[in-house]
């Protein structure tokens, strides 16, 4: 016996009233907790809040950073169309011993004189070509830089800008472009573009536009596991969570103290931030409710609880009465007369009181009718053996005449009376639905016999059913009766030879039996105007009727018979499913009787 079968069976052990009180108690239990559950969505959704508060404010710096970044972008755009540039760096590059090489970096030089001071944070430009560097501010040191790495990116990039941090100096960034030449668009790589800017001061400055105090050091921006903002930060947050896709936010310890985090990645490059914020100071007041709320929970359960057993125990004193009255009644003793204190009550005791008072009178009136019934039930049952001695009679009146027969000499007397009395037995001896398909054959094998007596050779019956088909279910005496209402209108309809052939098919899940004779064919909604009284239903009409309506009985609705004319023949289908022949079935009631024909 398992845990949960032993729990069951004390729980249906236990006295009403502990029952009761314990289920009771769960559902104090299971509000209490729905009630805890509420409170911390109610404070996860306050997180929500002051995280969507605060994702605000960092979209706007995370905008201006990106803003920034986008203008250098469109400054390298200028710079790229500028003449004087395209012309200087076309010059030098297909000149690389001319005198005038001088004057023509000092147009570049010029040229760029503009873009460097047009924003604060730009720290130089550089153009770069494979032997001059023409630089405006701080000097472009191009060993902080895998050249090859670069212009493979570039490449890679296919004209478009590429970011790059500063190695040696994490609080600048690198916008790198190629310079293409755009004089009849040959694009021929002219120079690389170089400019430094100062990333710290744009945070910074971001940051203080937006509200942020930049000496609280609550952003970080990384790139990668390389820290680029603050660059004063001795320390940095250790074992931040990982930035997914979209924008997220966690609460997580450092050093005993939590912190509201949020994570998200920046657009524009592979770069990612964090902004940490006190939590202790946001939710001091929100855990102290949170605790308070939980002991109140407690006592206001536990003092419901005392109330309610107070309560349960009083009431089960008048169930407890009710129980003794039944035990009373089921030893035959009278109902005591504390009943009449319940006579007058309008709740449910009252009426559970009275009603017991009403069924017990009635149960002394259905066991007076009973007693009668039973000796109605022993008067039917001898005029049930009384009954049985009429199929003997018959029997043996059948026997009789097969005897007479054979003395005779006539053989054709004889073998019908055999074949009538192992029909007629085959009717009334088999108390089962349904019987196997070997035994529906017997059967129909001594209609036949009867009917070629009759018909002589006019009457062509084929069996095309393979013996495999032998141990399948059919319902008892349903195919006779098919056979028989083909040769009733074949025979009775031409003068010719009448053809019936009886065959198997199946599906995956039915056998189909098909009846077809030659000589006849079927109406239009045959068993619909049957049931209608369209047709008046007389002989075999009255069997096709009967089968439907057994079938749909045994298999369902979906079972029954089916008519079509094919071939100049008439075909009835009779479905039964394969899964009646999966059953077991007892032999029939009847089965011990003689067969009054044994002695033919």
């Amino acid at each position: 016996m398992n845990l949960m079968e032993t729990l069951k069976n004390k729980f249906n052990d236990m006295a009403l009233p502990r029952k009761i009180s314990l289920v009771f108690s769960v559902g104090i239990f299971i509000l209490s907790l729905i009630f805890n559950i509420q409170l911390d969505n109610l404070i996860k959704a306050y997180d929500h809040e002051i995280y969507m508060g605060n994702t605000k404010h960092l979209n706007d710096v995370i905008f201006k950073i990106e803003a920034q970044m986008t203008s250098f972008e469109e400054m390298s755009n200028y710079i790229l169309a500028t003449d004087d540039i395209q012309d200087g760096l076309k010059f030098l590059l297909d000149h690389p011993d001319d005198i005038k090489r001088p004057q023509e970096s000092q147009v570049v030089y010029d040229a760029l004189y503009d873009f460097f001071f047009s924003s604060d944070y730009i720290q130089s430009i550089a153009l770069v070509q494979e032997d001059d560097i023409i630089n405006m501010g701080a000097t472009l040191d191009l060993e902080n830089f895998d050249t090859g790495l670069v212009q493979e990116q570039l490449a890679d990039h296919q004209g478009t800008i590429l970011w790059i941090t500063d190695e040696e100096d994490p609080s600048s960034i690198y916008l790198i472009r190629r310079i293409p030449q755009l004089r009849y668009l040959t694009l021929r790589h002219l120079a690389t573009l170089y400019i430094k800017i100062d990333l710290n001061s744009l945070i910074d400055n971001a940051l203080i536009g937006s509200g942020y105090a930049t000496e609280q050091s609550d952003f970080f921006l990384y790139d990668g596991q390389r820290l680029l903002f603050p660059v004063d930060q001795l320390s940095p947050p250790t074992e931040l969570p990982p930035v997914n896709e979209e924008a997220t936010y966690t609460i997580q310890s450092f050093n005993g103290d939590k912190q509201f985090i949020i994570a998200n990645h920046m657009s524009k490059v592979p770069w990612h931030y964090y902004y940490l914020r006190d939590y202790n100071s946001l939710f001091t007041h929100l855990i102290r409710i949170k605790w308070i709320s939980f002991l109140v929970t407690i006592i206001s359960a536990f003092s419901i609880l005392l109330i309610t057993n107070w309560i349960i125990s009083n009431l089960f004193r008048h169930l407890k009465f009710l129980v003794r009255k039944i035990k009373d009644f089921g030893q035959g003793i009278s109902p005591s007369m504390e009943n009449s204190i319940y006579a007058d009550r309008k709740d449910e005791i009252g009426s559970l009181h009275r009603h017991f008072d009403d069924m017990t009178q009635s149960v002394k009136v259905l066991r007076d009718a009973n007693y009668e019934k039973q000796l109605y039930l022993k008067d039917a049952h001898l005029q049930m053996l009384e009954h049985q001695i009429n199929p003997h009679f018959l029997y043996n009146t059948l026997d009789m005449i097969n005897w007479m027969a054979q003395v005779n000499d006539n053989m054709e007397i004889s073998e019908v009376v055999l074949a009538l009395g192992k029909l007629f037995r085959a009717s009334i001896a088999d108390s089962h639905d349904l019987i196997r398909l070997e035994q529906e054959l017997s059967f129909l094998d001594n209609y036949i016999q009867i009917q070629k007596v009759r018909f002589n050779e006019r009457l062509n019956f084929t069996n095309a059913i393979p013996e495999t088909y032998n141990n399948v279910f059919i319902p008892r005496l349903s195919l006779q009766p098919l056979v028989e209402n083909a040769l009733k209108h074949a025979m009775e309809s031409i003068v010719d030879n009448c053809y019936i052939e009886l065959s198997v098919d199946e599906t995956e899940t039915d056998y189909v039996f098909d009846v077809a004779n030659t000589g006849s064919y079927f109406e239009d909604d045959l068993l619909v105007r049957l049931h209608t009284n369209d047709i008046k239903p007389t002989g075999t009409g009255v069997g096709l009727y009967n089968i439907e309506s057994r079938l749909k009985l045994l298999f369902g609705e979906q079972y029954g018979l089916s008519f079509r004319n094919d071939n100049k023949r008439a075909i009835v289908s009779l479905r039964v499913p394969k899964e009646a022949s999966q059953k077991t079935y007892n032999k029939p009631v009847f089965s011990n009787l003689k067969d009054p024909m044994a002695n033919g």
